[in-house]
């Protein structure tokens, strides 16, 4: 018979490996994995969770302890990831088993809600009462564009963790009114599990020598990727302007846009580039979520109910015959969920 338990300290190391070997065995050292449990200051040795069966170690998943601001209020969150099971207990049941009394130390730990982030499709989480939250991604491609005359980049510097207070503080001022981002302390950014994410972001717009706005580039794939971006209002050109220079830098034609679909720089990007660009929308459906506490969704007339039961609907709903919410539907060009693809675990 197989049960769960938490992890012996004994146990860390050699789950490090394994997880390595898993799921980043290209990466030379094991560092990530123990950087994950060693550094991360909400880590307690019960989150990370096992299946034993006949003294065997055959199945591992990591909690991830998280608050999600839900409209304007924080609901406790439990991430659950580096879900394996050993090759030779495959097709046993040991993941869903493993899951399921996961999902039960959860609600007996507070926790009010469970996601997690899947790198095999939503279905298999679907049909054990998951549900997915498709999140927009934007791409656009330049047909023809020449900056004309180039950006001037004295307002657009590196950042360094000397600026995190300023970074931390344009975060919760962005997040203001999201349904789905994570609540960031400011030990979270700097520690190890953010570092091996690159959760800080690279760059900071000036203005009158005060940070106004950050913004988060990374070339992939031979494009240029926005993966989050915070900036007062006054910022936004300037970040449009800085976006597009990089992209010509980059000798790139692409940008890739992991931002909330209303989000003011989406907008400035489609106003600036015109009819230069090829625009598409689609769904990343990596992302589920399933609610442990059902007073969460029971009841209305409180934000935090209010933001959570606009989550269920969500997950819940069903457009023109397909799962979920299409790419062209026009509630993506309304709605105010969104989770920042750097937090992911």
């Amino acid at each position: 018979m197989a049960n769960s338990r938490a992890a012996r300290n004994s146990e860390l190391v050699y789950l490090a490996r394994l997880q390595h070997q898993v799921f980043r065995p290209h990466e030379p050292s094991i560092q990530r994995y123990l950087s994950y449990v060693l550094e991360d200051p909400t880590y307690r040795l019960d989150q990370t969770r096992v299946l034993e069966h006949s003294g065997e170690i055959v199945s591992h998943l990591r909690v991830w302890s998280r608050t999600l601001q839900l409209g304007c209020g924080p609901v406790r969150a439990g991430g659950i990831g580096s879900l394996l099971t050993l090759p030779h207990h495959r097709g046993k049941g040991y993941a869903e088993l493993l899951l399921n009394e996961t999902e039960e130390y959860l609600k007996s730990e507070g926790y009010r809600l469970a996601f997690l982030f899947s790198a095999i499709g939503p279905v298999y989480y679907e049909q054990r009462g998951w549900h997915c939250v498709p999140l927009p991604q934007l791409r656009f491609e330049l047909m023809s564009f020449e900056l004309n005359p180039p950006i001037a980049r004295a307002r657009v510097r590196p950042l360094c963790s000397g600026d995190l207070d300023r970074v931390a503080e344009l975060y919760h001022l962005e997040i203001e009114g999201l349904i789905g981002p994570e609540v960031r302390p400011l030990n979270y950014w700097l520690s190890g599990p953010s570092r091996q994410r690159g959760v800080f972001p690279n760059w900071g717009i000036e203005i009158e020598g005060r940070l106004a706005g950050y913004l988060h580039l990374t070339e992939t794939n031979g494009n240029i990727h926005l993966v989050e971006a915070a900036l007062s209002p006054e910022a936004i050109e300037l970040a449009v302007e800085f976006v597009l220079s990089e992209l010509q830098r980059a000798g790139a034609s692409v940008i890739i846009v992991d931002l909330p679909y209303q989000h003011p720089l989406s907008e400035g990007l489609q106003v600036r580039l015109g009819e230069k660009a090829v625009v598409q929308m689609r769904l990343r459906e990596d992302l589920l979520v399933k609610v442990l506490d059902p007073g969460l969704v029971g009841s209305a007339g409180h934000p935090i109910q209010e933001a959570a039961a606009w989550l269920f609907r969500l997950v819940h709903s069903r457009d023109s015959g397909t799962r979920g919410i299409s790419a062209d539907s026009d509630f993506w060009k309304t709605q105010s969920g969104y989770y920042w693809r750097k937090d992911a675990f």
